[in-house]
């Protein structure tokens, strides 16, 4: 099927990829400070603000999203060889594992050294917060080895959506195998919904997501020159989807029917979201334009480091300074003075993270590539 064909696609695509990891980021740094103790210690202004972005900052959400995208472009793969398709999950692992493994080193060595300070949020207001369940004791040389390898949260919570990303991806790249060998286009989609349904049904939303992005793949490569009456319904879809996720009448019967399905409500509000998010997106061409902007295509290339780095400075910089600040400034100043120090962390430590070590990891996967591309050569095809 090749790959997508409209650079301008790619680049809109990638933007979303690039908005979603800051929004996580955005999402685990309200996480920190955001617990209903804290309503006695800010502004109604800023308590306002908090609850009004808590849909639009939903880190489960832009996962969502991230994970949709990665389904469309995984459905382009062309595998049509068993031995091409466990030499493309074997890179793709290694694509994810390897950035991982880095940024994991930096986080047990800040572990050993008592940097990682999330707990101390509880000594401040005397109640949990979002992170206090991680890193109170220092990480260990096995954790940090079994984290890096699974995508497990001990190093880094935020890294086990690597391990949904990845099974996602292997089951997308597997019903391609199968419809290349039926030589059957419309195989292929059948069983991306299959996989999607089975996937729902056992309460595994994100691989589901990445499986109806593949769906929806054809979609999303299409030219813009489609009449205004499917045009018109596409975006009637999207505006539904949305409203079924946030409108509160229709999120509570959302509601009954995830507690009916013992589904996660958060979860599936935020894949139906994701779902109109990017139906509504693609029939935009204005903010598919916006979206193309040079700036941000030259910066989405970072968006996966962004993802990396964000929690350990959350977890370190952020909550040291918020702890040290407070007794001197108002909440709400605090919570802002530190958020935007957080940002230029966090864009400092992407620039130095792709300085140091982007280079050489794409040269190690390069290299991977080509050796198992000569290993596919030898190997008969099955």
């Amino acid at each position: 099927m090749g790959e997508l064909k409209k650079e301008n696609q790619i680049s809109w695509i990638n933007a979303i990829k690039l908005i979603s990891c800051i929004l996580v980021f955005v999402s685990h740094y309200f996480g920190s400070f955001y617990f209903l103790d804290a309503s006695e210690a800010m502004s109604p202004t800023l308590w306002t603000v908090f609850n009004k972005c808590e849909g639009l900052i939903n880190g489960t959400l832009w996962v969502m999203v991230f994970c949709f995208i990665s389904g469309i472009f995984a459905a382009n793969k062309d595998i049509d060889a068993l031995k091409s398709l466990v030499g493309e999950s074997l890179y793709r692992y290694l694509r994810l594992a390897i950035p991982v493994f880095i940024t994991g080193l930096f986080i047990f060595i800040m572990s050993q050294c008592g940097l990682l300070l999330n707990p101390s949020m509880g000594d401040i207001f005397h109640c949990s917060s979002y992170l206090d369940a991680y890193y109170q004791t220092k990480i260990s040389i096995i954790d940090y080895l079994h984290d890096s390898l699974t995508f497990g949260s001990v190093l880094n919570p935020p890294l086990w959506m690597m391990s949904m990303l990845l099974e996602g991806n292997i089951i997308i790249y597997t019903c391609n195998y199968i419809s290349k060998k039926t030589n059957r286009d419309w195989v292929k989609t059948l069983l991306y919904i299959i996989f999607a349904v089975l996937c729902c049904v056992t309460n595994r939303l994100y691989q589901a997501i990445c499986l109806v992005g593949a769906v929806g793949s054809h979609y999303f490569q299409k030219e813009h020159a489609r009449n205004i009456q499917n045009r018109i319904l596409a975006v009637a879809i999207s505006l539904a989807l949305l409203s079924i996720a946030y409108v509160d009448g229709l999120s509570g019967a959302l509601y009954k029917l995830s507690e009916t399905l013992s589904l996660s409500f958060n979860e599936i509000k935020c894949f139906i979201a994701a779902c109109g998010i990017m139906i509504f997106i693609n029939e935009c061409t204005p903010v598919q334009k916006l979206l193309s902007a040079d700036f941000l295509s030259q910066i989405s290339k970072y968006n996966y480091t962004i993802y990396l780095v964000h929690f350990p400075i959350v977890c370190s910089l952020s909550i040291y300074l918020f702890k040290v600040l407070l007794p001197h400034m108002s909440y709400d100043a605090t919570f802002l003075l530190v958020f935007l120090i957080t940002v230029l962390a966090v864009g400092l430590a992407t620039m130095l993270y792709s300085k140091l070590f982007d280079k050489g990891t794409n040269q190690v996967l390069h290299y991977i590539r080509e050796r198992i591309k000569l290993i596919e050569k030898k190997l008969p095809d099955f």
